[in-house]
Order: structure tokens, then C-alpha cells, then sequence
């Protein structure tokens, strides 16, 4: 993955990308914009597909961008910010449990060079355990002290406020991801709908990778999460 950035000349600063800059690239595969940014001077695209040797054309509305950089996201200086969202209720069962912690102690063990992450439990709020960081004895300390509570979980809440607040609100030019460890989607909410929540993604995606634990009778509520990683 590749961060494609456009210097602004100030005509378009502050202003959203979305619909006004298009990037095409010469690779193999097609380039798939995962995240954007928008800056006081400049426009960042995190973009999938370009391949090695991919130089893309960026376009902003009908003209042709002319100061362009692109480099590999691992030459950054903090290449990732991973937030990992975990389901710590009583639902998940023992055996996922301990499939959880495996999960999470592979993961931390093979982050990327200088990727930060920050694990976070959540039921009607997040509980941050961690900030972000690439340190692995606080990871793993935060994965070694998870404890499941008996404890209604509202995703759609936790996660549309969660992204309206860090994402959208307070947005800095680094590319996220979000990893969710859950039983599904609730189907009430405190606050939001779960269509609520794909209409804030659609208008401000940021990747989200689900994780999904079957509990007998949750067939729906993971579909509904499920659609959260398309």
C-alpha cells in the first residue's frame, strides 16, 4: 500500500476530497483508495493495488495534478495506527476466548516495523486499554489482563461515535484501521441505527476488519457486522 500525496496550491485547502480527486494507476491490479486526508496544503490518498512500479495520475475535478508524491506507507514515519475493538461480554464463549487471545498476541507480535496499536474493549462505551503504541510488553500486558463482563455491548453506538470523534473530528494524515472482535451487530441501539453507522462509513470510510464469534443464535447480527468490513 501506497500514500499518494497531492501539494495544494491553497485553492482547495480545507476542503473534502471526496468526489473531486480521482487517481488511476499503471498496474496490474486496479488502485482502490482506502482512506484520505485532507490538510491545510496538501491532500494524502492511501491507496491499495498500485503495485511496485505503479505511477498514478491524480486528478482534482477536471485538472491534472502536477506536485505529486508517492511512497510506500512502511517508509513512513508512523506507517499505521491499528485500533483493535473488543467484545469483552459474557457472550463470547471460553473457547473463543482463548482463540481471541492467540489472535491478539500473533498480531502484536507481527506488526509492521513501527506500526502502533491500541487494544480497546467496549460495551456501551470504549474502554481504552492502551493509547497507541508500538511497545510489545504493554500489548501483551493489555492482552494478558482482558476480563469478560457480564455486560450488555452496543457496537453501532460505540463504534459511530468512536469515528465521528478520532476519524472525522480530530483526523490526522495517518492511515487507521479497525479491527472489531465481536458477536455481531445489536439490532436495538442506544443511539444509532446500524444504517446510521454504514452511511457515516460510506461518507468517511476508514477499513474496518470484523472478526466474528457464533454464539447459537447471532446468524443475523454477525451479517450486519460482516457488512461493516465492505
Amino acid at each position: 500500500m501506497k500514500r499518494v500525496r497531492k501539494v495544494l496550491t491553497g485553492i482547495l485547502a480545507g476542503c473534502m476530497v471526496a468526489g473531486i480527486i480521482g487517481i488511476s494507476a499503471l498496474a496490474d491490479g486496479q488502485a482502490v483508495v482506502l482512506e484520505t486526508y485532507t490538510g491545510d496544503a496538501e491532500v494524502s490518498v492511501y491507496v491499495k493495488g498500485m503495485g511496485d512500479d505503479g505511477q498514478p495520475g491524480v486528478q482534482i475535478a477536471t485538472a491534472e495534478a502536477e506536485r505529486v508524491q508517492v511512497q510506500p506507507v512502511s517508509q513512513l514515519e508512523v506507517p499505521m495506527q491499528t485500533t483493535v475493538m473488543l467484545d469483552n461480554s459474557l457472550s463470547i464463549s471460553e473457547t473463543d476466548r482463548g482463540k481471541i487471545t492467540e489472535f491478539l498476541q500473533d498480531l502484536i507480535a507481527d506488526r509492521m516495523e513501527k506500526e502502533e496499536i491500541r487494544i480497546a474493549s467496549f460495551s456501551e462505551e470504549v474502554q481504552m486499554l492502551t493509547d497507541y503504541t508500538n511497545d510489545y510488553g504493554t500489548l501483551k500486558k493489555a492482552v494478558d489482563s482482558i476480563a469478560y463482563q457480564d455486560q450488555e455491548t452496543y457496537l453501532t453506538d460505540v463504534l459511530y461515535d468512536l469515528l465521528s470523534a478520532e476519524y472525522i473530528q480530530d483526523a490526522r494524515d495517518v492511515y487507521h484501521r479497525i479491527i472489531v472482535i465481536s458477536d455481531g451487530v445489536d439490532n436495538k441501539s442506544l443511539g444509532y441505527t446500524k444504517d446510521e453507522l454504514y452511511a457515516l462509513l460510506k461518507s468517511s470510510p476508514v477499513p474496518i476488519y470484523t472478526i466474528g464469534c457464533v454464539n447459537g443464535n447471532n446468524n443475523e447480527e454477525l451479517e450486519n457486522m460482516f457488512a461493516l468490513s465492505r
